[in-house]
């Protein structure tokens, strides 16, 4: 049954004007596609009443807080930017573990939201919740940060806030059909999606200002190098280079490949995993190989090396590498309807080639660059 856009705003906007009554309302902006469609919901039903605000958290792409105010002007909506970066760094410096990162997080960005809510004299705060976030988050997958009512948290109590999530059933596909009725450009609609933590969740492990600045470096050279109609996700993740060559693992992927020169090494890092419908926080693998095996062939075979190896959570293939940098990137491309289930896109190898080359040129700390050969499950479309 397809999804009527028309319907679904008819009756979308009196329940918005309903639950608001007089009271006004803030929406945190990140850039992407389901809190955009949630500002031009809740925009067409408030108008005047609905404040916008986008926190520059410092795990933003390139560019993001211009890009934002000039797409969210063009519905006639004006954004405030704050810059909150130091505060960001500051309380997520020698925190490692992934769902630690998520829940503080989360206790910071709404923290800042409850401060915002009661300076501007704002009852609720919107965001662009859909389907997807909450159903992960309640199946212990992973800790979405714009999760709360879903888990037991109180906003009112707690931050000072309502919240107001209009999208909060729809999925990935239903949101961008709703982004085009309701005027966003395509560029906003059809953008892949991008975390609400932003760059924090490619950034595995410690949170660090250089690993940060190579991360989003690597972020934006992968954008440029993969077009739209190829993938629905794609983008670069970074991660320390320690770790130590696994000889189960070489076996595994020497007999699987058959290529005798197989070496697979197992990173101190930590990926995010899916086993039957509960998160698995595993390693991450990295393979180097002889020959180029083909893409398609590299997906089918990671399955058995992480049931062979179960301590593995994801793997990866080498592409270019210089051996030395106390970080590894690895580029992400994945193709998908809804995003609980993905798989990976078959790239050629040159182009590979080419995105590693220019990622080792422009960031110098990075030793060696992968590409994630690991679908939905058993792994998730982030890393963290």
């Amino acid at each position: 049954m397809s999804f009527d856009c028309a319907k679904f705003v008819e009756r979308a906007i009196p329940k918005i004007q309903a639950q608001v009554g007089n009271s006004n309302a803030l929406i945190a902006l990140s850039g992407g596609v389901d809190s955009s469609v949630a500002a031009a919901l809740v925009n067409r039903a408030l108008g005047k009443k609905l404040k916008a605000v986008f926190l520059d958290t410092g795990f933003m792409r390139e560019g993001e807080p211009e890009s934002v105010r000039k797409n969210m002007f063009a519905i006639g909506l004006e954004v405030e930017v704050r810059d909150v970066k130091e505060e960001f760094f500051g309380v997520l410096k020698g925190v490692s573990d992934a769902e630690e990162k998520r829940k503080i997080f989360r206790e910071t960005f709404y923290n800042i939201f409850g401060r915002e809510s009661k300076t501007s004299g704002c009852e609720y705060l919107v965001q662009g919740t859909i389907a997807p976030d909450w159903i992960e988050t309640q199946g212990g997958i992973k800790s979405q940060h714009n999760v709360l009512e879903q888990i037991g948290i109180d906003s009112k109590t707690k931050f000072g806030f309502k919240v107001l999530e209009p999208l909060a059933y729809l999925y990935k596909d239903q949101v961008r059909e709703l982004g085009k009725y309701l005027g966003l450009s395509e560029e906003v609609f059809m953008r892949q999606p991008f975390p609400g933590p932003g760059l924090m969740v490619r950034c595995v492990g410690e949170v660090k200002k250089d690993k940060v600045a190579s991360l989003s470096k690597s972020v934006a050279i992968v954008e440029k190098g993969i077009a739209r109609s190829e993938a629905q996700q794609y983008f670069a993740a970074v991660f320390d280079s320690k770790g130590r060559s696994d000889i189960d693992a070489t076996k595994t992927a020497q007999e699987l490949l058959n290529d005798p020169k197989a070496e697979a090494f197992v990173f101190e890092a930590k990926g995010t995993g899916v086993k039957g419908d509960l998160r698995k926080y595993g390693n991450i693998c990295g393979l180097s190989l002889s020959k180029k095996v083909p893409l398609p062939e590299l997906e089918k075979k990671q399955l058995d090396i992480i049931i062979r190896n179960p301590e593995i959570a994801r793997v990866l293939v080498k592409i270019e590498g210089r051996g030395k940098g106390p970080y590894c990137a690895t580029i992400r491309a994945i193709r998908t309807r809804d995003f609980m289930t993905c798989g990976i896109v078959n790239l050629e190898w040159a182009r590979l080639e080419s995105m590693a080359a220019e990622i080792l040129a422009k960031c110098p700390n990075i030793a060696d660059v992968y590409y994630d050969v690991t679908p939905k499950p058993p792994a998730t479309v982030e890393f963290e």
